[in-house]
């Protein structure tokens, strides 16, 4: 015979899990970018803007 389950949902519920995912990225984010930050030797470049030219006809 098979046993039925008439508990209802769970009501209490635990935010571990969930919470130490999204901190644990964070924190594998923000180093990621600190080490590449290091890393990369090269100066920061200089942006320019080329503005088109005005042609009077």
């Amino acid at each position: 015979m098979v046993e039925k389950n008439y508990r209802g949902p769970e009501h209490e519920t635990s935010t571990g899990l969930p919470l130490g995912i999204m901190v644990l990225s964070v924190i594998v984010i923000t180093t990621y970018l600190f080490v590449g930050g290091a890393f990369s030797t090269s100066g920061h470049a200089e942006v320019t803007v080329h503005l088109p030219s005005v042609v009077d006809q």
